[in-house]
């Protein structure tokens, strides 16, 4: 590997982790602004997440949409901007 090579890989990196960053800052914001599209968009379409004994599998699940338990916590807003 040349020198430019791995300042390529590290910028690669760097470019990754920022998208990450990016991806997981607007998942809370999508949620309390009851955004299902653009929240459900955001998953992977094999995601799985747990939440206090719930879960919400694929990306088709409409968490959003009159889960009880998911309106509660976007009551509290998931991104604590409610």
């Amino acid at each position: 590997m040349t020198a430019i090579d791995g300042v390529l890989a590290r910028l690669r990196r760097l470019e990754d982790e920022r998208d990450i960053a990016r991806l997981i800052a607007s998942y809370g914001p999508a949620v309390d602004a009851g955004d299902a599209d653009v929240a459900a968009g955001l998953w992977a379409t094999d995601g799985v997440c747990d939440v206090d004994g719930w879960q919400i599998a694929t990306r088709t699940s409409r968490v959003l949409d009159g889960n009880p338990d998911a309106l509660a916590l976007l009551t509290k807003g998931l991104a604590g901007q409610s």
